[in-house]
């Protein structure tokens, strides 16, 4: 059994290496191996910018793809990752660096600019350090949002736990959560480390459906919100992916009729899962 998240991460993109992780913003294949050297070289451009061992750094990235990969690469230098939700100071806690697109505000901290320079080869192998943590938030639907830290190597029991309850991924899944959220990180990493392909939102719910029609979708986990947005296109005459069996959606209240309507519409199974934050 891997010890951490981080080590298994590398062992899951180096295993199915050329088989397709994800599929960028532009419609381009990245491959396993492909992601888990964007990793290894966001990971030298943080220690090179000065992020050590035990630093906390929030990550205001909104591409989904950039976004995790600075996360893992952050968890792999031993840092504490973090997303916005109380990286301005609000909720406790101090970040010492802020990761941003130019142009955004600084909150505090030293400010590093994630560019187009960084999408490159590594030049050295950084090893796992050891100590990397993950701050993750509850969404605050219910009362102001809570943190909590979660070492890499509780990660991987985490995701081994969600496993045996939920199962892997039998196929390529769509992930309609934002990708600062747990419910994002979860279900991304169970179809990593089963090396299967996840995408994630497009400009609109018409580009979605058809890319999770052409990637061949088996599993879509939504948000409520992204739930009724999905469905009230499919009705609007938007593709309907041959492939989808299974909806998943989680984080709110799904009213039965509403669920009936999406199991029609896409002749798929809907279940309604909570508390992945709690538990």
């Amino acid at each position: 059994m891997r010890q951490s998240y981080s080590e298994s991460f590398e062992v899951a993109c180096l295993e199915h290496g050329d088989q397709i992780a994800t599929i960028d913003p532009t419609g381009a294949a990245v491959s396993f191996s492909n992601l888990f050297y964007t990793v290894l070289a966001f990971a030298e451009a943080l220690q090179d910018h000065g992020v050590r061992k035990g630093d906390l750094v929030a990550v205001h990235v909104l591409d989904a793809i950039a976004g995790t990969a600075l996360k893992l690469a952050l968890l792999r230098i031993g840092a504490s990752a973090m997303g916005t939700t109380g990286a301005d100071g609000s909720l406790g806690v101090a970040p010492a660096f802020h990761l941003i697109e130019g142009g955004a505000p600084t909150t505090g901290g030293t400010d590093i600019v994630v560019g187009r320079d960084w999408i490159r080869s590594p030049r050295r192998w950084v090893p796992i350090a050891g100590g990397g943590r993950m701050i993750t938030s509850t969404s605050g639907t219910t009362g102001l949002p809570k943190l909590c830290q979660i070492s890499d190597t509780d990660l991987i029991k985490r995701v081994q736990r969600s496993a045996r309850w939920r199962g892997l991924p039998e196929g390529a899944v769509f992930i309609g959560y934002s990708p600062f959220s747990n419910p994002f990180f979860n279900h991304m990493s169970r179809a990593v480390l089963s090396g299967m392909t996840h995408i994630h939102p497009r400009a609109d719910e018409f580009a979605s459906l058809a890319l999770m029609d052409r990637v061949g979708v088996q599993t879509a986990y939504l948000s409520p919100w992204n739930f009724r947005r999905i469905l009230d296109a499919a009705e609007a005459g938007a593709v309907r992916p041959h492939r989808l069996r299974r909806i998943v959606t989680g984080g709110g209240e799904l009213a039965p009729a509403l669920a009936t309507r999406a199991e029609t519409i896409f002749n798929a199974e809907v279940i309604l899962s909570y508390g992945s934050s709690e538990t």
